[in-house]
């Protein structure tokens, strides 16, 4: 609008077809689109076009705007009255049967077609009709084709049919009648449950059966049927086969839940049956890694990588797989693709991101109309969302505005970029605001401003770090002259730099960049300076500089000048006196070993063998590793003691491999990574999909099972985390012990080894749960018990402040609570 306003335009909205808005039916579960619409226009103007029935709808609150706008009413379409008059010609002839004109198969297909809904292939008209598939395709592509046509659904084994317009398909439902429109979803039915009853095998086709028939039964309202697909697992299994995510399985579930929900409480035990494997499958999910759905995309499985993506439980991993997926098919030139997966993640940072990605690949591919739509697009996210208005974020408009050779608003971004940056309260912020708006100023070709950014910087240790990342950058597009110059100039400051330590570190790093660049005269004077600093310090910061001086080396002169270095970092690190930190060291040598030696390799990991470094060095190791062989990379992926960390890995190998044209290691590589993936059962998932049971039964009055799963859940929330990630959950667990009517086990599990006396915030929360439980008098024995002063008031206060819950149901919806790990990932506890 403020684009609009300043171009001296008014922006309109157009909505058409108010009236085939699916929320505004009663029962849906979501909200309309007429209810979304906003109430204060600030200079917009909406236009809507609908029937007059069926009317605005209820949700539409009382004072907006839509329920007193003026209406013009429109006199009927001479076009819309003739595409009726020809779809009831069509339809008429169509439905003429005679045993001369192919025995009655289009009405066969006029009825299934309509009793579906649309979606069936080629192959289910074949089994449904009993006819020969070259009938089927001759009725297809003649005259018939003007009504029923195919269309292109990535899910399904070839094209699915549906009728050409809409009008078709209520004029066919008309014709036909109710009783035969019965007949032949009946025939529908039989047809799913031949394969329901086969425990849906790979047999089953993989058309209609995935999603069409669920629509079908939910368009019907038939809950019976509705939930027999939703709370079947071998039907979950074949969906994941078949598709490669869960996310088809997730929305059965979700839409029949809601669907039992407004029935009423009849359903309760089946809704909570659904929730406790919808958390099932979540939690299957919750360890699937981001460059998995890379892999899988990049071996060309387009429908399987982002069937996996819907899978992801966190809303920011999904906007990181798509925006990478998106990325993928803009490399291919598939820029409508490109553009409708960066418009499914939600606006944000990660979608101007993406639109940015993907504009950068039209540039290149020469379609500089869309590359200009589409950062006009991401930088009216970012006018209009001041969140997004960070340096980072118009720096990245800079570049793509440079790459569009518009300099005008490429200087305006990046002056934008460096307003935001100084803008920045804490100096450290500020700095690192700064160092990204120099480092878009390289890419953008803007050195001079670059250059001027490097004053910001404080001290010559600060600015030998900045001109190093400048430097690399500008060699990275091309311009190894100024990363040259950049190199040299850090190389002098590094004299100036007072303190020992920080000199070697500076000279070291400095080698590196020259070694980037690939001048091995530079490199190894600046190695011979930073080696001969480093044999005065201590022996850690000695054994870190001797190995920065290795990593320098190999990039020039390959692994053979860097023995003597690793070896010598070797001996610093074993001679390390604080026994972390020289694990720690002899880790750094040993991922830099996995390059020159393997028997030394394999012995330096044999030592760390039983130490939590053991696979960080693994890890380090397949990164200096890219040109080993695809068999020497998936053994050490798969020596990764950790789950998840060697699913990462495999997924990792499994794009390296894919973008190196070795697909079926590639593939090999992404099914053993799924399959660790979707293998793993942490402490944290137990525990949440045991305080998912808990709930459901606490919500049904099945107090004797919730107390029978709250026995299992004690010893499982022991094995958590009392500090970080695990924080949240543990004292979801223990909230669900207190609802279950487990006490006791629940002041138990508040007491660890590092608190005796008990952790405050989690006796609180244990306070709390009592008070919710309708346990007055022991909710308050427990807050007197703390021994803080601050918690015991916060607990007392506020479990003065709760009314006690009538009965343990009732508590038992109020002990689902948000927890993460390092991923961000999403454990919302499922509840009905």
């Amino acid at each position: 609008m403020e684009k609009a306003a300043s171009a001296g335009c008014r922006l309109v909205l157009l909505v058409d077809g108010l009236d085939e808005d699916c929320g505004s039916s009663p029962g849906s579960g979501q909200a309309s689109i007429a209810s979304l619409l906003p109430k204060r226009l600030n200079g917009l103007k909406i236009i809507v076009a609908g029937r007059p029935d069926p009317p605005i709808p209820a949700d539409v609150d009382p004072d907006h705007p839509l329920r007193t706008a003026r209406i013009r009413p429109l006199s009927a379409s001479l076009h819309a009255r003739q595409v009726t008059e020809l779809a009831d010609r069509e339809l008429d002839e169509i439905l003429a049967v005679d045993p001369d004109r192919h025995h009655g198969l289009g009405f066969q297909v006029i009825g299934l077609v309509a009793a579906s809904g649309g979606g069936l292939t080629r192959d289910d008209l074949q089994a449904l009709t009993g006819r020969p598939a070259y009938e089927i395709e001759r009725l297809l592509r003649g005259v018939f084709g003007r009504t029923v046509a195919g269309r292109t659904d990535r899910r399904a084994d070839g094209r699915v049919y549906l009728f050409t317009h809409e009008t078709l398909h209520v004029q066919a439902l008309d014709r036909l009648g109710s009783p035969t429109i019965a007949d032949f979803q009946g025939r529908l039915h039989t047809w799913a449950d031949r394969y329901r009853q086969l425990r849906w095998s790979l047999e089953t086709p993989a058309g209609y059966l995935i999603r069409g028939y669920f629509r079908m039964l939910k368009s019907a309202g038939d809950l019976q049927a509705m939930y027999a697909l939703a709370a079947d697992t071998d039907r979950h299994r074949w969906l994941r086969v078949v598709t490669g995510g869960d996310d088809i399985a997730l929305v059965e579930i979700r839409d029949t839940q809601h669907a039992l929900h407004r029935s009423g409480d009849d359903h309760l035990p089946d809704v909570a049956q659904l929730a406790w494997l919808r958390e099932w499958i979540r939690r299957r999910n919750n360890h699937v890694p981001w460059s998995l759905v890379e892999a899988r995309a990049r071996l060309g499985q387009i429908a399987r990588a982002e069937a996996l993506a819907h899978s992801l439980t966190g809303m920011d991993d999904r906007a990181v797989v798509f925006a990478t997926l998106a990325g993928i098919a803009a490399e291919r030139a598939e820029f409508d693709e490109a553009e409708r997966l960066a418009g499914s993640i939600p606006a944000g940072r990660r979608q101007v991101e993406a639109l940015l990605a993907v504009a950068a690949h039209a540039v290149t591919a020469g379609e500089l109309a869309r590359a200009r739509r589409l950062v006009d697009s991401a930088a009216g996210q970012v006018v209009a969302s001041p969140d997004l208005q960070q340096a980072g974020v118009y720096g990245q408009l800079a570049v793509a505005a440079a790459r569009l050779n518009d300099r005008a608003a490429a200087a305006r971004f990046a002056d934008q970029a460096e307003r935001c940056a100084a803008a920045m309260l804490y100096p450290g912020m500020r700095q690192q605001e700064f160092e990204v708006a120099g480092i878009a100023a390289v890419k953008s070709g803007d050195a001079d401003r670059a250059v001027r950014l490097l004053s910001h910087s404080s001290g010559p240790s600060a600015q030998i770090q900045q001109l190093q990342v400048l430097a690399h950058t500008a060699a990275r597009h091309g311009d190894r002259e100024r990363a040259a110059a950049w190199m040299q100039q850090a190389a002098d400051l590094g004299s100036t730099v007072d303190d020992a330590q920080d000199r070697a570190d500076k000279c070291a790093l400095v080698a590196i960049g020259f070694a980037d660049l690939g001048d091995a005269r530079r490199t190894a004077e600046m190695i011979e300076h930073a080696v001969a600093i480093a044999r005065q310090l201590g022996h850690a910061e000695r054994a870190r500089v001797l190995c920065w001086c290795a990593e320098a080396v190999i990039t020039v002169n390959g692994v053979g000048h860097a023995v003597a270095l690793v070896s010598e970092a070797e001996q610093a690190a074993r001679s390390v006196a604080e026994p972390r930190e020289g694990a720690a060291q002899l880790a750094w040598v040993a991922g830099l070993v996995a390059t020159i030696d393997t028997v030394w390799f394999g012995r330096l990991l044999e030592e760390l063998d039983q130490s939590d470094l053991h696979d960080q060095v693994l890890e380090d190791a397949l990164r200096r590793s890219g040109d080993a062989s695809p068999e020497r990379l998936c053994e050490l992926a798969g020596m990764i003691h950790d789950p998840f960390r060697r699913a990462q890995a495999l997924a990792g190998v499994a794009v390296s491999l894919a973008c190196n044209g070795a697909f079926d290691e590639a593939a090999r590589c992404a099914d053993q990574a799924e399959q660790i993936a979707q293998s793993i059962d942490t402490a944290e998932a137990r525990t949440a999909s045991l305080v998912a049971a808990i709930n459901a039964m606490l919500f049904l009055g099945d107090h004797d099972r919730a107390a029978a799963l709250a026995e299992r859940l004690e010893s499982i929330v022991g094995l958590l985390d009392s500090v970080g990630p695990g924080t949240s959950l543990r004292i979801a667990g223990i909230e669900a012990l207190v609802a279950a009517g487990n006490l006791a086990a629940a002041l138990r599990l508040a007491r660890t080894i590092e608190q005796p006396s008990g952790d405050p915030g989690v006796i609180t929360a244990v306070a709390l749960a009592a008070g919710r439980a309708g346990l007055a008098s022991r909710a308050r024995e427990i807050a007197l018990s703390l021994p803080v002063v601050p918690y015991r008031v916060r607990a007392l206060t506020q479990t003065r402040r709760r009314t006690p819950c009538r009965g343990r149901a009732r508590a038992g919806k109020r002990t689902g609570r948000a927890c993460s790990h390092d991923r961000g990932r999403d454990h919302r506890i499922a509840r009905p």
